[in-house]
């Protein structure tokens, strides 16, 4: 299931979930594998925002990194090193968002939004999701389900 309105992009992971545990108590090697083959399938949508972002900041692409926990899987980016990586996304809309410039807060300026996260994950949605199914497979085979 995809949902889009909250700017993010989330997948019902629940089946692969339980396929992990069973994994985990009959064949962790296999487990292991599925969890590699899920960060291999988010860094597909991480190279994909790098790209989107590439014109715009030399900064953010940087900090644009893939996170497992468990069978979750989350591309960010931003933190210390890009700062304006959250209102470069701006929410995956296009538009405005009114920043300081160069942190003189007493004068606000627009600043023109370069979305690059939920373009990536919808750019993306396919090649993922195939890669997520080929994980689950090729898990499944092994562990011999």
């Amino acid at each position: 299931m995809a949902n889009a309105t909250s700017g993010d992009i989330t997948i019902d992971m629940s089946q692969v979930r339980k396929l992990a545990l069973d994994l985990k108590r009959s064949a962790p090697l296999v487990e292991k594998e599925l969890h590699s083959a899920l960060t291999a399938a988010g860094e597909l949508v991480a190279v994909k925002a790098r790209s989107n972002i590439a014109p715009y900041s030399s900064r953010i692409g940087k900090t644009v990194k893939t996170r497992r926990r468990g069978v979750g899987v989350r591309v960010e980016a931003g933190g210390a090193r890009a700062p304006h990586a959250a209102p470069f996304e701006h929410g995956g809309k296009p538009g405005e968002f009114r920043a300081p410039l160069f942190g003189d807060k007493s004068h606000w300026y627009p600043h023109k939004a370069h979305p690059f996260l939920l373009d990536a994950a919808e750019e993306e949605y396919v090649p993922f999701a195939t890669a997520v199914l080929a994980a689950v497979d090729v898990a499944v085979l092994h562990a011999g389900l």
